[in-house]
């Protein structure tokens, strides 16, 4: 677990500029990453569309495929959530295991593996669409995987908008052998923010 709480922090480092921000909401982004715990490459941070500047689902994995082919060095796929994300299938996790996927079919990013395994940092809970996705994928690689979820919605909040519990996904993921870490609020938040969420 420290190991997944220090490779995510690197990932919230590469994408988030502030380590604990104190406005209200994270960029809700996903990144697979391909050969966890090893060094995320290349370094340096990302610019993530900023809200005013969103992408739809379409031009977002136009995105997410440029990257693919011009960052053959990459470990690791990334995606802002689009515009348009009420179609499960523009989700950042559906997306990223998509693209992955297909590459790893294709023999493209086999040799992105080397000898680590599968890390997918995700901003909140898949819903149960992307979880079905996220399995999907686990059955391509060798090694079982690992989703870091960063930012916990309260349950109640959750159900209304997934139609089922974050309880009942993590169960699905764990029956795949999949390991679950949600990560501790004092890493991802500032001492503020953290306070509000348990108001």
């Amino acid at each position: 677990t420290k190991s997944i709480l220090e490779f995510a922090r690197g990932v919230q480092s590469v994408f988030i500029r502030e380590p604990k921000p104190k406005w209200k909401d994270l960029p809700h982004f996903a990144a697979l990453c391909l050969d966890f715990p090893g060094e995320l490459t290349p370094p340096g941070p990302i610019q993530l569309p900023q809200r005013g500047t969103r992408m739809n689902g379409a031009r977002s994995e136009a995105r997410v495929r440029q990257w693919l082919e011009e960052e053959p060095g990459s470990n690791f796929l990334w995606m802002r959530n689009p515009n348009d994300h009420t179609p499960k299938q523009n989700h950042p996790e559906a997306v990223l295991t998509r693209v992955a996927a297909e590459a790893l079919q294709g023999g493209r990013a086999a040799g992105r593996l080397h000898s680590g395994s599968v890390l997918l940092y995700s901003h909140v809970c898949p819903c149960a669409a992307c979880a079905e996705r996220i399995v999907e994928f686990q059955r391509l690689v060798p090694r079982p995987m690992t989703v870091a979820v960063a930012t916990p919605w309260k349950s109640h909040s959750y159900e209304v908008v997934a139609g089922t519990s974050d309880r009942m996904v993590y169960r699905r993921f764990r029956q795949e052998g999949i390991r679950v870490v949600q990560l501790p609020l004092g890493s991802t938040w500032s001492p503020e923010r953290v306070q509000h969420y348990y108001r």
